[in-house]
């Protein structure tokens, strides 16, 4: 208890600022796979099975930060692997600007995409190992910073890049170009969020840059091991992570291909610049602020009381899609507010989700937990992208959002089942 007191201290507006500039970093990493190379492949001409199918595998070395520590060690610090990561990162960014081909047939581009998907992990593995060292239940400030950096980076990284494309569209009629113009703002972007961690680099908590960054394998392996192993309750937890989220990560994969898609299948026909303001500046600036309402009463009333309407909250809102699919509205500002009420339940709802995930009475928040939690997250959404494309292709967007409204019953089961198991346990 001392030594985490005497951590939380340490850590000041400065540490904070390294912090958010960290994760505002790894949210980069993660949205260009998961939405803004989505939406690039769809306007290239690429089904949506098969976007939704790639970004999801180029999103698979996220998900394998366990086995990704264990291999990122030796004498390098934390620091030398995430400024080289990302500078990586934006160099293959770079290169595949310039060698976008409407068929998307160039391998130079590929092997870029693949390059970016190995290194995003790297850089996501150091960045999650310097978090390790001053997360805490003591100072549950760090968690909040790291989601709403996390958000931050979705409203600036993908509205910017969708903002800026879709205008170009329109000005060059050259779809190739735009999203090559859009990559290359993107990878200047990535510079300069290195270089401005590395500026702030002096405020990293002093445990937090080791020169080994990783034990070795056999230590690695056995925590990992021994947590699941360890109680029966974990394989419960597992599968509530991966459960309860997946309906909002389906809706989440799904909207992006829904709002930009032609009226004929079912779309709503919006462009990149609208899809850019209504969803990724509009909606997810309140996704922010539900996340941090549902802090606060979590806070205030506890998380026992909170858990239920906060659950409906996460999924009841879900039905609002089945309206828009229906009732295909055009204008931009009912589109915008029907968004944004979703995604504000939704910020509600994850706060329950995530405080739980952390803070709550069944977890420990040890180094193999954040690993698990992370792993089994990105799981979820690996998972959701896999289908996502097949599925939408197959029974169209109306019946889609529908069975999607319908999967939400799952986050409830799997909660009721959670809450259950736990009141047995105590009797």
């Amino acid at each position: 208890m001392a030594r985490n007191t005497e951590m939380t201290s340490r850590l000041d507006a400065s540490s904070y600022l390294w912090w958010a500039l960290l994760c505002f970093a790894r949210g980069l990493v993660i949205v260009v796979p998961m939405a803004v190379l989505v939406v690039m492949f769809n306007r290239m001409g690429m089904s949506n099975t098969k976007a939704m199918l790639v970004s999801s595998l180029l999103l698979l070395p996220l998900a394998l930060r366990p086995l990704t520590m264990t291999m990122v060690k030796g004498n390098r610090s934390a620091k030398w692997w995430m400024m080289t990561s990302l500078l990586v990162y934006a160099l293959m960014m770079f290169v595949a600007s310039s060698h976008l081909s409407p068929a998307l047939d160039n391998y130079v581009l590929w092997i870029c995409l693949v390059v970016m998907s190995l290194v995003g992990g790297t850089f996501e593995t150091a960045a999650a190992y310097c978090g390790q060292q001053i997360v805490r239940k003591e100072n549950n400030g760090m968690l909040t910073t790291m989601i709403l950096a996390l958000l931050m980076a979705i409203v600036i990284g993908m509205g910017v890049m969708m903002l800026l494309a879709g205008n170009m569209e329109v000005v060059s009629r050259k779809i190739e170009e735009s999203w090559s113009l859009a990559l290359k703002v993107g990878a200047v972007m990535m510079l300069v969020i290195m270089l401005m961690v590395w500026m702030a680099a002096r405020y990293m908590p002093d445990n937090a840059d080791e020169s080994s960054l990783s034990p070795k394998w056999q230590t690695r392996k056995n925590e990992f091991v021994a947590w699941w192993t360890a109680d029966r309750k974990r394989w419960v937890f597992g599968m509530f992570v991966v459960l309860f989220p997946m309906h909002e990560f389906f809706l989440w994969r799904g909207s992006l291909l829904f709002l930009i898609d032609r009226g004929s299948i079912g779309g709503l026909m919006l462009s990149p610049q609208e899809m850019g303001f209504a969803f990724c500046t509009v909606a997810i600036a309140l996704a922010m602020a539900g996340y941090d309402m549902g802090k606060g009463c979590i806070r205030r009333f506890g998380l026992n009381r909170c858990w239920w309407w906060m659950a409906l909250a996460f999924t009841v809102p879900d039905a609002l899609y089945v309206y828009l699919a229906y009732d295909m509205p055009d204008e931009l500002w009912r589109i915008t507010m029907i968004l944004s009420v979703e995604q504000w339940c939704c910020g509600l709802g994850m706060a329950a989700f995530l405080y739980y995930i952390m803070y709550g009475k069944d977890t420990i928040c040890s180094r193999a937990h954040l690993d698990a939690c992370w792993s089994l997250s990105m799981l979820s959404i690996i998972l959701t992208g896999l289908f996502t494309g097949a599925i939408q292709d197959y029974l169209g967007y109306r019946r889609f959002f529908v069975m999607v409204a319908l999967l939400a019953i799952i986050s409830l089961a799997t909660l009721g089942w959670l809450v259950v198991k736990r009141e047995k346990e105590k009797e």
